[in-house]
């Protein structure tokens, strides 16, 4: 499944898995030779595409054919070695229920998800029909919808990725709610308030170009709403305390009056008024970014997980969030830090392994079910985790002292005009 986010991908996944299939999704950004290896890998026997123009550099001998989202014109579609088949022309409103359901069993192969390793080949990641059903009844004591409200999840993650397929696709079955498509990565500020969404899964580069917008626009205001901004977001940051943010919604009064002053316009102008859950994750998110905005009404909310427990690990779901934590486990997630301080994990949603790949799978996955993260960190007097680093990303000094780079990275991060950073150990 090879698509850029729209409804149709959503429609395709369902359909293959409803059938006793196997979901193979690509990152439509992935270079020719990695879908190339996963299409061969996989041993895949149909693609489906959003259009034809990802088609021509692949190989597609080994395909029974190409599912096209966007009509294919037959001089398109010349030349090409396999038999191409337009979605619009085969959906057709009214369609008769399928004859004959196919049986489906709870540990039968659901998907694979390859993930984008650092060295090598990507490796395929397994999960059953039961770890996708765990996860959702995990996941939907989370994100349940208040009692009257119908929720809106906005899409704009790529849905090849784990984080976005499970939120977006799965929780928005669970708790039947609607999704909006932004049209573009490009268009997400012109899309957020036209869609209103009333849960965000979003990534810590968003939130950075989202404060800087603010803080550019502020430049050019007058010296009058320079100033109202400035004791709103004080006032607003009266919330946190130490690494501590009060995010409910009985804060106090100082907090109530910068809602007042700037927090209900500046939602409002973002596409936010309606957000309820803010939820981020895919890389650690800036103390100093997660106060700004809750400062204004918008407590971010991390989560820590990986695409072998279908990115549920854990979550900062409760009112008081701390920024030095990813929060406590997900419901039926099992935690523990290994003697050298590894992550583990164990829930009822883990991966059964990586495809063709057992060595690997022994590395990280033990005879009774826990998973090594591969990432460094610590379990406090709460319940809550505190990541601390990447075990093979530890710097050793001439001394013999380990040193995380993460943190390093991050507090230099804070400075206007650093974008990215990489920490190098030079031995």
């Amino acid at each position: 499944l090879l698509s850029a986010n729209r409804p149709e991908w959503l429609i395709a996944d369902l359909a293959i898995l409803s059938i006793g299939g196997v979901t193979v999704p690509i990152y439509p950004s992935a270079s020719t030779r990695d879908i190339a290896y996963i299409l061969e890998h996989s041993e895949a026997e149909w693609l489906a595409v959003d259009t034809l123009d990802r088609i021509p550099q692949l190989k597609a001998d080994g395909l029974k054919g190409v599912l096209v989202f966007n009509r294919a014109t037959d001089e398109a579609s010349k030349g090409l070695s396999v038999s191409i088949h337009n979605y619009p022309s085969i959906v057709v409103e009214g369609s008769p229920a399928i004859k004959s359901p196919v049986a489906v069993d709870p540990d039968d192969l659901a998907t694979l998800i390859y993930t984008s390793g650092t060295t090598g080949n990507p490796k395929g990641v397994m999960h059953t029909h039961r770890n996708l059903t765990e996860v959702m009844l995990s996941s939907f004591q989370i994100i349940e919808s208040p009692e009257g409200v119908t929720d809106r999840f906005f899409s704009f993650l790529p849905l090849s990725h784990v984080a976005e397929r499970v939120l977006v696709e799965m929780g928005a079955i669970s708790c039947g709610a609607e999704v909006a498509f932004a049209r573009s990565v490009d268009t997400i500020g012109e899309d957020l308030p036209r869609c209103q969404p009333t849960i965000l899964l979003c990534v810590p580069r968003l939130w950075e170009k989202m404060q800087e917008g603010i803080v550019g626009k502020l430049r050019s205001a007058s010296p009058m709403k320079q100033f109202v901004f400035k004791m709103a977001n004080v006032m607003g940051g009266s919330r946190a305390e130490g690494s501590k943010i009060n995010a409910s919604d009985h804060a106090g009064i100082f907090p109530a009056l910068a809602d007042a002053l700037v927090g209900k316009k500046l939602r409002n102008a973002l596409g936010l008024s309606r957000t309820r859950l803010f939820v981020t994750g895919s890389a650690p998110t800036r103390p100093d970014l997660q106060k700004f905005f809750a400062s204004f009404g918008m407590p971010i909310r991390e989560v820590y997980g990986l695409t072998e427990n279908l990115c549920c690990g854990v979550l900062n779901i409760e009112d008081d969030i701390y920024v030095d934590s990813c929060g406590k486990p997900f419901p039926g997630n099992e935690m523990r830090i290994s003697e050298d301080g590894e992550i583990q994990f164990r829930a009822p949603w883990m991966f059964t392994g990586y495809y063709k790949n057992e060595a690997a799978t022994r590395e990280v996955l033990s005879a009774d079910g826990w998973f090594s993260t591969g990432d460094l960190g610590r379990i406090n007097e709460d319940g809550r985790l505190l990541i601390t680093g990447r075990k093979k990303e530890m710097l050793k000094t001439s001394n013999g002292k380990y040193v995380a780079p993460v943190p390093i990275e991050d507090s230099v991060k804070g400075l206007p005009l650093i974008k990215e950073v990489m920490m190098v150990g030079d031995s």
